[in-house]
């Protein structure tokens, strides 16, 4: 394993968070670790010309992330002051994207493609025969499906690490990055004419219902299910019903299907459909 800190970080506290999350999931020894304290140093890690600039398209994305291409894993964690003062929270973040690489491993993560895939056809069809700027359409459907599958590869990866009864440690993460975010109040599509008007709306409305449902779903029938609720509706002002009621048919067929083989394929139509209803 490499690990490089970039910026002004506590070096023995860091040092401290990767032996104490080695000792709850094996580390991979071929795994390069990045710790930045600005997020603009994501630019400065040289690596090889040949995945330079895919790597640098995820660094634009400003967020901690996992990345691998052939033989070579990459994580790079965003090191806030919030995130340094709480151990805990920052060995979940470290441990959700190790389960990002081990699902990438295990080729889960090939699967929810194959899934995408298998129903790129039929959801391109359907969003075609909406009555909206072709443009405009194909850059919403650029956007579901992005978001359909980051909603997956969360919910899988957060999955895996509540299988190993890590779930105090993903939960200490999710509290800081809740806390640290500005929480705005969500939008609903309660009015249907705004939202007909503005694409960019309804794909905002989804990117909020999704990336709650991703952390939501893994944890639904556990005993930190209470817990996470709490700390949704106190950052976001909503009452996690409302979310229930909008997803319902996408929390039935999670519990319904999650282990059968169609079921990427399944709940991405799902996620296209509900737009679909919603625009038509």
């Amino acid at each position: 394993m490499f690990t490089q800190i970039l910026g002004n970080l506590d070096k023995q506290s860091i040092d401290s968070v990767i032996d104490k999350t080695n000792k709850l999931i094996k580390i991979p020894s071929n795994l390069y670790l990045y710790f930045l304290e600005n997020i603009d140093l994501c630019y400065s890690i040289k690596l090889p010309r040949n995945i330079q600039k895919k790597f640098k398209l995820s660094c634009s994305h400003k967020n901690s992330f996992s990345f691998k291409f052939k033989n070579r894993k990459l994580i790079v964690i965003y090191v806030d002051k919030q995130i340094m003062q709480n151990q805990d929270a920052l060995i979940g973040l470290l441990l959700h994207e190790i389960s990002h690489i081990d699902q990438m491993d295990k080729k889960v993560y090939k699967q929810i493609y194959d899934g995408y895939n298998s129903s790129y056809t039929y959801n391109l069809k359907l969003f075609n025969s909406l009555k909206y700027n072709k443009d405009e359409i194909k850059k919403l459907f650029y956007d579901i499906s992005l978001i359909s599958i980051l909603t997956l590869k969360d919910i899988y990866a957060n999955k895996s690490l509540i299988d190993q009864k890590l779930t105090k440690y993903l939960l200490a993460h999710y509290k800081v990055e809740f806390n640290k975010k500005i929480c705005p109040k969500p939008i609903f599509y309660k009015n249907l004419k705004i939202v007909k008007n503005d694409l960019n709306i309804v794909k905002t409305i989804f990117e909020f219902e999704l990336s709650l449902l991703s952390v939501i779903l893994p944890l639904y029938e556990t005993k930190s299910a209470e817990k996470i609720v709490n700390i949704i509706e106190s950052c976001y002002e909503v009452n996690i019903q409302t979310i229930s009621e909008k997803c319902h048919c996408l929390i039935t067929l999670y519990f319904a299907d999650f282990k059968k083989k169609n079921f990427n394929e399944k709940f991405i139509n799902l996620i296209f459909l509900k737009v679909y209803n919603l625009l038509k």
